[in-house]
């Protein structure tokens, strides 16, 4: 159900892209307690970017699934910030992070609903 969409200004590699990949998703699955099977991360291509008047590295992180309860959205702000830093070196305040709660019945899967 949870789906984040990574937008970046810079390269990475194949290799990298797929710990980032895996990072999220752990991450997503212990905050949010979804299962792994159901967590999509997607890492678009490069892209200009321009934050804060800089083309610097800098990420925008897009996070929908149905339920984010209390706390989660600072606890998932936190811990992917963390992350990115530490993967592919974006100081954490040259990130944005959009959290979306989508209903069940506007989020599609196997030919259904949620």
């Amino acid at each position: 159900m949870p789906c984040m969409v990574v937008h970046r200004n810079f390269p990475i590699e194949n290799e990298m892209i797929g710990t980032l990949q895996d990072r999220f998703s752990s991450i997503i699955e212990e905050v949010l307690h979804k299962p792994k099977a159901f967590i999509m991360i997607i890492v678009d291509d490069e892209k200009p970017i321009r934050f804060g008047g800089s083309d610097e590295p800098a990420l925008l992180l897009e996070v929908k699934s149905i339920g984010l309860p209390g706390d989660s959205p600072s606890r998932l702000s936190r811990e992917l910030c963390r992350a990115a830093e530490h993967l592919v070196s974006v100081p954490q305040n040259r990130i944005y992070i959009e959290f979306r709660d989508v209903p069940r019945d506007l989020w599609g899967w196997d030919g259904s609903t949620f």
